[in-house]
């Protein structure tokens, strides 16, 4: 059977792996519409793996002072999660608007949920 302290060694590893990798995937120049929302959803996903990430070492941290520096940094990263969703439903909503004047209606219907699924994120997180 696996400890504890190894689960927590490997998620750590595969969180850190995921904000590399993300951080490689960011480096793209978005060309259009579409490139400007898969990149605001890996900015969206990067944030998560980072707020997992900072959570996962804020149980395991032992002083005062990096309690204090690991929760500041977790507020920043909310904010910065409130802002990339509220970019995010925008470029949503444009997109959605151009797949239906391209006759594209699944496509749209499956971007309103990805929509209706951001902003209950977004109120979840900003209360």
């Amino acid at each position: 059977m696996v400890n504890e302290e190894a689960k927590r060694i490997v998620i750590e590893r595969k969180l850190r792996r995921l904000i590399r990798t993300s951080n490689v995937l960011l480096l793209r120049i978005p060309r259009n519409l579409v490139d400007y929302h898969e990149v605001s959803e890996l900015k969206i996903q990067k944030i998560k793996f980072q707020l997992m990430l900072n959570s996962l070492l804020a149980e395991e941290a032992k002083g005062d002072g990096e309690k204090k520096k690991l929760e500041d940094e977790r507020k920043a990263l909310q904010a910065s999660l409130a802002d990339e969703l509220k970019n995010g439903v925008g470029l949503i909503d444009w997109l959605k608007e151009s797949m239906r004047q391209r006759g594209m209606n699944d496509r749209a219907e499956e971007l309103e949920i990805l929509r209706d699924v951001r902003e209950s994120e977004l109120e979840e997180l900003t209360g």
